[in-house]
């Protein structure tokens, strides 16, 4: 199979990928064994019947939990699920390890139409814990929808009180998830370290988060819980690429107003650290890459952890990111684009950019850009909150802001009595540079819109998500993704 793109380093494990080549699709694509067994299941409409063998896509089974009975534990044998199949109330369970890196047990789809979807309650996960085995390593799965259906305010069966339900997956290694959507859970997707392990070498690759809502305990049935589209807590290597997120942690149809707005617990990405490296919920060694995250109730991603945030593209979030509140690692910062930061609410006032850390192990911004904020609060685009460990140094290298500076005029937004404490070079604000002297750039203005209209599309971020949310599966437009987003806006705000 071809390796994960950035895969990182696992404490647990000491794995290193090589390298990707240049041509890489960005897709991860496992090749069979020569003692792979093949299994099928689909829905009634596609053929499915548990009278069926499964070992034909013309003798498929009809419960996902049948035809997973038939691979085998430990070695790289596939499920194929149709394309077009409805699971209603059934999970995903994965109860099978792989052979190895290179032969992992797959979950994949066969035959044409749409993803498969699962409308359910628990959605993907691993089994772990009474007796089965502790971790499940070496699984691919890919191509999977994934709704609670019962908390999609516009489908029938919606129960305003359903409980949040989400995937969950315990400890585990070697696992990449590409090509799936998690859509209206409370939380989309959890992994997280449990029986005393680590996960380790997790790679998410181009899936949609969308959606999740949490409660405040208000109105009926009375829960209260948060929601993130992306929850990681104890995860080493973990490494998540040209993924979107949008509209994650509040919900504001009208049967739950009061009960779902947007607030400052709930998140696109919460990315958990306590501040050891040795904590039970620090993520470790972590590359943000490529991704699109927009809408967030609050933060775009809190990467607590810190690790490397690069070529992202932040939109509508009350705040775009943080990395390294409670670092376990560097915090590497590199040319990520933000745009139209909001408030929160009227009495929330937000519309960050970049909410800067202090990190001991060091920090460096380098070549990020925020645009046009789109809120009341009078903010700069990079703005330094500090926190009870707070230590270390920060590297601000040319970083450009645009419309967005604080009541100083300036989109470093530092308490003058910490300014020196951070490096900075070559920032440049409204079209001065940090000492105020005036610079010209090549197009100043740009923003997502002139992108659009650049690619010959009609403008407005509608126009953006409504390509990811409707992506089909397998398909892929450059001129949609994060790369070529941050490209534009790189040649435009830089110096003429």
């Amino acid at each position: 199979m071809t390796l994960p793109k950035y895969m990182g380093t696992g404490r647990s494990t000491g794995f290193v990928s090589t390298a990707p080549a240049a041509a890489d699709s960005g897709w991860v694509t496992p090749v069979a064994s020569g003692d792979t067994v093949h299994i099928y299941v689909a829905d009634a409409g596609g053929g499915g019947s548990d009278s069926n063998n499964g070992l034909t896509d013309a003798t498929p089974k009809l419960t996902v939990a049948t035809a997973m009975a038939l691979l085998r534990d430990g070695y790289p044998d596939w499920l194929h699920v149709k394309r077009d199949s409805v699971f209603t109330d059934q999970d995903l369970h994965v109860t099978r390890n792989g052979r190895g890196i290179t032969e992992p047990v797959v979950v994949t789809t066969y035959g044409a139409g749409a993803r498969p979807l699962f409308n359910c309650s628990g959605a993907l996960r691993r089994i772990g814990g009474g007796g089965t085995p502790s971790t499940r390593n070496y699984v691919h799965v890919e191509g999977m929808s994934f709704v609670h259906y019962k908390r999609n305010p516009d489908d029938a069966a919606f129960d305003a009180t359903a409980t949040g339900g989400g995937s969950m997956l315990g400890t585990l290694k070697y696992w990449t998830i590409q090509d799936c959507s998690f859509r209206f859970y409370a939380n989309n997707l959890i992994i997280q370290k449990t029986d005393g392990l680590y996960c380790s070498n997790v790679h998410i690759n181009r899936c949609n988060f969308l959606d999740s809502w949490g409660r405040d305990g208000a109105g009926a049935g009375g829960q209260t819980f948060h929601s993130q589209g992306l929850y990681c807590e104890g995860v080493d290597a973990l490494t998540i690429t040209e993924c979107f997120f949008d509209h994650n942690g509040w919900n504001e149809h009208a049967s739950l107003a009061g009960i779902a707005d947007r607030n400052q617990f709930d998140h696109n990405m919460y990315l958990q650290s306590d501040g050891t490296e040795v904590d039970i919920k620090a993520c470790t060694n972590v590359i943000l890459t490529g991704n699109i995250s927009i809408r967030a109730s609050s933060h775009g991603v809190q990467q607590r952890s810190a690790g490397t945030t690069q070529r992202n593209f932040f939109y509508g979030n009350a705040i775009a990111f943080f990395s390294g509140s409670f670092p376990t690692e560097a915090s590497i910062v590199l040319n990520n684009v933000c745009e139209a930061s909001v408030d929160i609410d009227g009495s929330q006032l937000r519309g960050w950019g970049c909410e800067l850390k202090k990190n001991s192990y060091g920090a460096n911004y380098e070549g990020n850009i925020f645009v046009n904020r789109n809120s009341a609060n009078a903010v700069g685009g990079m703005y330094y909150s500090p926190t009870a460990t707070s230590s270390g140094s920060v590297t601000l290298t040319s970083n450009v802001g645009w419309n967005w500076a604080d009541g100083a005029g300036d989109f470093l937004d530092i308490a003058a009595g910490v300014l020196s404490e951070f490096t900075r070079t070559g920032n440049i604000t409204d079209g001065e540079d940090q000492n105020g002297n005036p610079v010209t750039m090549v197009d100043s203005d740009r923003d997502l819109d002139d992108y659009l209209t650049s690619i010959g599309e009609a403008t407005g971020i509608a126009t953006l998500y409504g390509y990811h949310r409707g992506r089909a599966l397998h398909a892929w437009d450059a001129d949609f993704s994060a790369d070529s987003i941050v490209s534009y806006y790189q040649a435009g705000h830089r110096l003429a």
